[in-house]
């Protein structure tokens, strides 16, 4: 995305200390870059999380989620250039990740699994996990 925007590549490592290491969510807040640079991003980009779409829970304490990454169009432009103001709010309840104008909503899904001793979570790095795990 930066390099797209033509800033030096060092910029997707300060996005992703402020997004990760500071959990700034606001452009604004991500003070380790230019005043320039978080205004084109407060125009180019939204930053959210996924929202559980559904959980279910399984007889051996496992929880399956499924997550909403978005994919609606930013709120106040669409993909035409014009206003767009239907669902503009964003709250954490409602977050989802990667919500950039044109992309088409996706799903991926997690599994959480406790067993004595340790918790693991199962996460699909891609929407369609081809493991097709049973849950039950």
């Amino acid at each position: 995305m930066c390099a797209a925007m033509g800033e030096p590549a060092y910029r997707g490592g300060q996005i992703l200390h402020a997004l990760y290491a500071e959990r700034k969510f606001d452009v604004a807040q991500m003070t380790n870059l230019s005043a320039a640079l978080r205004a084109r991003l407060a125009t180019q980009a939204t930053i959210t999380l996924p929202a559980v779409k559904q959980r279910f829970e399984s007889s051996d304490g496992s929880v399956r989620y499924l997550f909403d990454l978005g994919g609606t169009e930013k709120p106040g432009i669409n993909a035409e250039g014009a206003e767009n103001t239907e669902g503009t709010e964003v709250t954490e309840k409602t977050r989802g990740v990667g919500k950039q104008r044109g992309l088409k909503a996706a799903s991926v899904e997690a599994v959480f699994m406790p067993s004595e001793g340790r918790q693991t979570i199962c996460v699909s790095t891609q929407a369609g996990c081809a493991v097709d795990a049973s849950f039950v």
